[in-house]
């Protein structure tokens, strides 16, 4: 299994279209896609039907997003939702007030 991680000018629909380019010259063309957000999926999904490339024949594409965007493709796009209301709220709770005493196995030269 090979993975390339691309960067992103912009994390909308600009973006997704300008990185169908990039993909296009890669060695190995992907056979799966993992974007950023449903609005660069958008924007791949198009930049990849103007260069002649078929989802999900060529390329399956996925995006951390809602259901909303990604649901008015056709095909429509598989989506991985993010609890974000979950997640800040955990990330909002106060650290605990007990710290573990690092063990003897921890301790550097410098201490």
């Amino acid at each position: 299994l090979e993975s390339t991680i691309l960067n992103l000018r912009s994390p909308d629909i600009a973006g997704g279209e300008e990185i169908t380019g990039t993909l296009a010259q890669l060695p190995n063309y992907p056979d799966a896609i993992i974007c950023y957000n449903d609005l660069v999926a958008v924007g791949l999904s198009e930049g990849l039907r103007a260069i002649g490339k078929h989802v999900p024949s060529d390329a399956k594409i996925a995006a951390f997003g809602t259901e909303t965007l990604t649901r008015t493709l056709t095909p429509t796009l598989t989506h991985i939702e993010v609890p974000n209301q979950r997640l800040g709220a955990e990330g909002a709770r106060p650290a605990p007030r007990h710290r573990p005493r690092p063990s003897r196995h921890d301790r550097r030269s410098s201490a």
